[in-house]
């Protein structure tokens, strides 16, 4: 792992990997401004975007916590993946293996703590409806398309609760590391979700840029 990185990445294995590698890729080919880098980097054209993706980053024999801890505590900008996916998983977290740590709540928690001591520059959600497939009628030329993230109904669906491991282990992260003074803040699962959804960010089904070709999506 670096030392340092420009963005953070957060996503839900189960629904957003592939997407998130492909957005890592497609990140890390942009460069930082000339005028902000250009004394640091040596040259006009600026240094490389720094990204932190878990599946990029992590090492072998070290741990996925510690791991992500680094790098969030070193991410100028946390960007999370508010999607359908992100937030069903939270639900079925509680319903389904409520004594698990949601490890995807536990990055946003650590981000809002991060950012609320000034530790980190910015969060910027990007948001992410579902992909619906073109039907069979469509032209040839037709590709997938994204539909909207209604952020009030998938906020009405995370549970209004204290998921007490996830709780316990942002504790425990913050005694071990030093990421801020005195205790984390309480929140609920939703309390959250909200706080990660106000922030100003990006809606994806929004974005117009393709690889060139009008049936591939650049982060399909």
């Amino acid at each position: 792992p670096l030392d340092w990185y420009h963005v953070m990445l957060s996503y839900r294995q189960e629904t957003e990997k592939p997407f998130a590698a492909n957005l890592y890729d497609a990140i890390a080919q942009f460069t930082t401004s000339a005028t902000t880098d250009a004394t640091s980097a040596g040259d006009a054209g600026g240094r490389a975007i720094r990204v932190f993706l878990d599946q990029e980053r992590l090492q072998g024999g070290q741990k996925w916590e510690d791991c992500v801890v680094q790098g969030l505590c070193n991410s100028f900008v946390f960007v999370p993946i508010v999607s359908d996916g992100s937030v069903s998983g939270m639900q079925k977290r509680f319903e389904q293996s409520p004594d698990r740590v949601d490890y995807v709540l536990l990055e946003w928690m650590l981000a809002l703590e991060l950012h609320e001591h000034g530790r980190m520059l910015r969060i910027y959600p990007l948001f992410m409806g579902e992909w619906k497939q073109p039907s069979a009628s469509a032209s040839s030329g037709t590709g997938p398309r994204m539909l909207g993230f209604d952020r009030d109904a998938q906020l009405a669906r995370v549970p209004d609760e204290v998921s007490e491991p996830t709780w316990q282990r942002l504790c425990e992260l913050a005694s071990r590391f030093p990421l801020i003074p005195g205790e984390p803040r309480r929140r609920t699962a939703r309390e959250v979700a909200r706080a990660i959804t106000e922030f100003q960010g990006v809606n994806l089904w929004d974005l117009k840029s393709t690889h060139g070709r009008a049936d591939e999506p650049m982060l399909a």
